[in-house]
């Protein structure tokens, strides 16, 4: 073989190295940019679900709060069972100041305990904010007077 056909293949074989070490690194390049995207997008995502999550919950609020201060439970537990309809709605809950479930849009809640964030509302007051695989809890402490 002559020196210039040995140069020519040592070339080429270069150069062919050289392409696929660009597209191995182009591929993992947009690979990890693709990845950034997603997470970007799944945090813009979740964080608009909350955003409405918390309105809904503030509007609920709104209303069971007026019923309540009027002692309207009847009006109230009404209320309740039209919050089933509510798309994406799983509970809609009040609780006493033992801890118990007095009041629910899902009959099968009452009596039972609440949650560990559920006291600290009754303590601490404010919104707590549980977040979970797919779901989202508001507990929020609302003192009759």
């Amino acid at each position: 073989m002559k020196i210039h056909t040995k140069l020519l293949l040592a070339l080429m074989f270069g150069l062919g190295i050289v392409i696929v070490s660009g597209q191995v690194y182009q591929t993992y390049d947009v690979e990890d940019h693709l990845m950034n995207l997603n997470k970007n997008s799944l945090s813009l995502m979740n964080g608009r679900e909350e955003e409405m999550a918390r309105n809904l919950f503030d509007s609920m609020s709104h209303s069971v709060a007026s019923s309540l201060e009027r002692g309207e439970m009847e009006k109230f537990t009404k209320l309740l069972k039209t919050f089933k309809e509510v798309k994406g709605l799983e509970e809609f809950s009040l609780f006493s100041r033992d801890g118990l479930i007095t009041q629910s849009s899902d009959d099968a809640q009452l009596g039972k305990p609440i949650s560990e964030e559920g006291k600290r509302a009754m303590t601490e007051g404010g919104t707590i904010v549980r977040r979970g695989d797919g779901f989202l809890e508001f507990y929020r402490n609302q003192p009759v007077v």
